[in-house]
């Protein structure tokens, strides 16, 4: 137990046995916890401006349970010292499949097998070992007792009035009177690793609960953060900069790249989703979508591949596709190499750019109608903005002769400035 802990303790002990006196004092207390949070919040925003751009890192999430795949196995990185914030290392990689976690096996034995507290394997665990590496325990039967009672009323309370954030629960009058001691940031807390993945490491009771229960969205924090993810958000908000608008085409499914703005909703990908005729098969996807559809096609039975010569873009791809479960293949070859030494047929070719604005994308632009002129396509979906050197029958009518496609369909109109069409034959 810190010596944090052991004050809350200390002070939650002489507010109940000297309220009148106590309760000032514990107020206080409260009160300069959440200045300090405070502070320190501003702290950390202003220290890594510079550094990684604009982050609330205290700030409150919602995400699915199912998206908490592993846990952290150090506990020494259970500290909100500013210095943990951000970590290098491989601190990440000490992680094991929440699958493993000892406390939620026992809760699924208790609650979904009906087995009783005596029957799991975490009744046994007395005495304390926490000073150990087993931190799954008891100081005595006590306090075992007690804690499997308020695990039973927690999962009664979840199950009955669903999952509550902590701002929902503590309200002005629980946060001046409640004797036990509350903290500040008592959600779920998690951190991030180096890929993206989230890494679970407080609050192991509701996670347990959230996943058995099959909550669909639960609140959490970020406690840690990898410098090897912030590099990458870094590199992100530094591509974004150098878009129209400074906004992605598509929303990255993220927390912690919720707040990024981005130009299109879904309305692009049902359309599309509407008129594709094949259910499975190989997909090409090219453009600035970043994965948007390969990462919803590759559930839906097809082996998505983009093609990308930014090498800006590859990175980002990279590193998203770790996000999205490795939903895709990266072509990081140039258009001219990689046809020469592959013969491939697309069943879907999904085709998202505006090459409008310099030479550069003019050029490259033409090299894409070649290439998708030398490959076998069944069907061509094409995204066009209207912003273009092209007129939209000029734009379709280059498609329409560098491919065999010849029915040329349009099949959506967003806003009138963006606009859909389906190539087939």
């Amino acid at each position: 137990m810190n010596e944090v802990s052991k004050l809350r303790n200390k002070l939650s002990s002489f507010y109940i046995n000297n309220p009148y006196i106590g309760k000032p004092i514990f107020l206080g207390a409260r009160v300069f916890y959440r200045l300090k949070f405070f502070i320190e919040n501003i702290y950390l925003k202003v220290r890594y401006w510079n550094k990684f751009g604009k982050i609330s890192f205290n700030k409150v999430s919602w995400i699915s349970p199912d998206q908490v795949q592993y846990f952290l196995i150090n506990r020494l990185f259970f500290s909100w010292k500013i210095h943990f914030r951000i970590m290098e290392g491989k601190w990440d990689l000490t992680k094991k499949l929440i699958k493993e976690l000892f406390i939620l096996n026992n809760l699924k034995n208790h609650f979904l097998e009906n087995k009783s507290w005596q029957e799991t394997e975490i009744f046994t665990r007395i005495p304390s070992l926490r000073k150990g590496k087993n931190i799954w325990t008891f100081k005595n039967e006590a306090e075992r007792d007690k804690s499997l009672d308020e695990i039973d009323n927690l999962y009664k309370k979840i199950k009955s009035e669903g999952y509550k954030s902590q701002k929902k629960l503590m309200s002005l009058k629980k946060w001046c009177f409640q004797l036990k001691w509350k903290p500040i940031r008592d959600e779920i807390v998690l951190a991030i690793d180096r890929n993206g993945k989230l890494i679970f490491i407080n609050g192991k009771h509701r996670i347990a609960i959230a996943k058995i229960l099959d909550i669909n969205r639960i609140p959490i924090i970020f406690l840690i953060r990898h410098k090897k993810w912030m590099d990458f958000r870094k590199t992100l908000l530094h591509y974004i900069n150098t878009q129209q608008n400074r906004k992605l085409c598509f929303k990255i499914e993220h927390p912690d790249l919720e707040d990024i703005p981005f130009k299109y909703n879904d309305v692009i990908l049902k359309i599309i989703e509407k008129h594709i005729t094949p259910n499975r098969g190989n997909l090409l996807e090219i453009g600035d979508s970043l994965g948007y559809f390969s990462k919803v096609f590759s559930k839906k039975n097809f082996e998505c591949s983009i093609w990308e010569k930014s090498t800006i873009k590859r990175y980002i791809l990279f590193k998203l596709n770790h996000i999205y479960g490795q939903a895709y293949k990266i072509i990081p070859k140039s258009i001219k190499d990689y046809r020469e030494k592959l013969e491939v047929k697309y069943d879907i070719v999904i085709v998202f750019n505006s090459f409008q604005k310099t030479q550069k994308y003019e050029n490259h632009h033409y090299d894409l109608l070649d290439f998708l002129s030398k490959i076998s396509i069944t069907e061509l979906f094409i995204i066009y903005e209207e912003n273009s050197k092209f007129s939209k029958e000029q734009y379709m009518n280059l498609y329409k002769e560098s491919t065999s496609l010849k029915n040329i369909q349009i099949i959506g109109d967003i806003n009138r400035k963006t606009f859909l069409y389906k190539l087939s034959n």
